[in-house]
């Protein structure tokens, strides 16, 4: 990492006892010695940040395992002994409170303290920063003191308790989910190149025309911020076809991307499946091609790494942190976000048309049975311990092949086959593992639509 400075003109004795450039040199201790776990808004507590910090005082605020050093940006209560104390002061927990833990931080905890940084060096894991917390302005430092338990970001469990650009976000809120795309899928044979938008807020679904510029079927996708990537969209526009190219959406003008070879994958695939370590990388693999995983660079939008081992059959996936599930009719692959690997695992559906639910609650659903149809319920997987932990009804039943986008509290699905391509929907919420069908969220393009892809953005 490369550090900046030095600043001239400033002691370095200075700046290297945490003071701050163009700030009162003791602005940024306690004020009347309240702490930063005080949590009740008032003039006198806080923590304060103004001014600019060299960057050795930047890195000597990320507490690494034995540097013996007490880290000056760590929001953690040092007057105890456990380790990864929790923001009661009461428990020894191994979960991420404050960052450290090997699982993540789970989705029900209000202690919400450090380690909320959307990116980190390179494909570097979270926990290679356990206490890192970086220095950024007044306002954003007094909202992180005062506000990440509190109603003003709408609580701790609030589809709107962070926004995309936060630097404070921390896994599960470093993108706050707005709309599903739905893109691709067929109807007796006939593949599609249209776009849904379904927005959140109002469950309302809207077809907004033919932006792909070839259709898709039996395909899957990626999304980052701004794009949704269609994989395996043949010039020839056959259905059911295996390809390596891919059509591109910007999902905020909501046109179509000219072609780029550097969107398109390294081999020929079809029946795909995707998942994607936040929206920095997808990871891809699939029938009628080699048994590996490509690797998209979302970032940059250009096909990146290929690995083995794959999967080479009818696929589907959901994602977690750290890690991608995939299956196909007969096996499972775990896809390490890292280190670019994957190992053999569960087969976490009965069937690779039984689709993958992803969500950010650290919980993946598919089907407990059926193929291309015949799924009556979700087998809901514990992503931070990789155990079965069960099965609820499916709100749509009968169903096969279907079109699951992710939200921040709920999640839509687009679409399905339970028998004939149709334009069935309905809304999941992730706490309860209940749903409705609500109104105006289904499909209108065609007659039906199945084994297309969804993206998502904030």
């Amino acid at each position: 990492m490369a550090r900046i400075g030095p600043f001239y003109g400033r002691k370095s004795s200075r700046r290297g006892n945490n003071s701050f450039l163009g700030a009162q040199e003791s602005y940024h201790h306690y004020t009347s010695k309240k702490t930063i776990f005080d949590t009740s808004p008032s003039s006198s507590k806080g923590y304060h940040s103004f001014g600019m910090r060299d960057m050795d005082t930047v890195l000597s605020g990320a507490y690494m395992s034995g540097t013996g050093l007490k880290p000056i940006s760590a929001q953690v209560n040092w007057g105890g002994t456990e380790s990864h104390r929790d923001f009661a002061n009461t428990t020894n927990t191994n979960n991420e409170d404050y960052g450290g833990g090997s699982v993540g931080l789970a989705s029900n905890e209000t202690a919400r303290q450090t380690n909320r940084m959307r990116h980190y060096e390179g494909r570097k894991p979270q926990s290679n920063y356990p206490y890192f917390r970086p220095m950024f302005s007044v306002d954003d430092v007094m909202h992180e003191v005062y506000d990440w338990a509190q109603t003003s970001y709408g609580g701790a469990n609030s589809q709107t308790f962070r926004d995309i650009n936060s630097p404070g976000a921390q896994w599960r809120y470093r993108q706050i989910i707005a709309m599903t795309y739905t893109g691709g899928g067929y109807k007796d044979g006939s593949p599609w190149r249209q776009i849904h938008r379904t927005i959140h807020s109002t469950d309302q679904t809207t077809n907004l025309g033919n932006l792909m510029d070839h259709p898709g079927s039996y395909c899957a996708g990626a999304c980052n911020d701004t794009t949704f990537y269609m994989y395996s969209t043949p010039t020839d526009n056959a259905h059911s076809s295996a390809s390596t190219r891919t059509s591109a959406i910007h999902m905020f003008t909501e046109t179509g991307k000219s072609h780029n070879g550097n969107f398109d994958a390294y081999n020929s695939r079809q029946d795909l499946s995707n998942s994607q370590k936040n929206n920095e990388y997808s990871f891809f693999t699939g029938a009628h091609g080699p048994a590996t995983f490509d690797v998209m660079n979302l970032t940059v939008e250009c096909r990146f790494a290929q690995f083995g081992t794959g999967l080479n059959d009818t696929s589907s996936a959901f994602q977690d942190k750290d890690y991608g599930y995939h299956w196909d009719d007969n096996e499972g692959r775990k896809v390490n976000f890292y280190t670019f690997s994957s190992s053999g695992s569960t087969h976490w559906a009965a069937h690779g048309q039984q689709k993958g639910i992803p969500s950010t609650h650290r919980i993946g659903y598919c089907g407990n049975e059926g193929s291309y149809m015949g799924g009556y319920n979700f087998r809901r997987w514990n992503l931070t311990s990789d155990s079965n932990i069960g099965n609820v009804g499916k709100i749509q039943t009968n169903m096969g092949e279907e079109n699951f986008g992710m939200g921040m509290d709920w999640q839509y699905m687009i679409g399905n086959f339970d028998g004939a391509q149709n334009n069935e929907s309905h809304k999941l919420f992730y706490a309860t593992d209940t749903g409705n069908i609500p109104s105006g969220s289904q499909p209108t393009a065609n007659a039906g639509q199945s084994s297309g892809h969804c993206a998502w953005r904030a």
